[in-house]
């Protein structure tokens, strides 16, 4: 029953995050004086575009991915690349 709680609650509260982040460029269009798209548009935008880009692999990402590959062997009691 605790689990169920602590799903909803970070479920809700993560909602609460991504709106907030997405709704960035809203409030950046708001600052213009434009008033063209509602709030419920932008977000949706926003959303999409994120989902759009996130898979593509950034210079900054590569050295991570590279590290996370090495774990398994770390695990496996191989510590000569540590």
């Amino acid at each position: 029953m605790t689990n169920k709680k602590l799903l909803i609650k970070t479920t809700i509260l993560t909602i609460i995050q991504l709106t907030a982040y997405f709704s960035v460029s809203y409030w950046i269009y708001k600052s213009f004086n434009l008033s063209q798209y509602h709030f419920i548009y932008m977000i949706t935008l926003q959303t999409f575009l994120y989902m759009a880009v996130s898979p593509i692999p950034t210079p900054g990402n590569i050295g991570a991915n590279e590290k996370i590959k090495e774990r398994p062997s770390v695990q496996k009691g191989n510590t000569s690349k540590i």
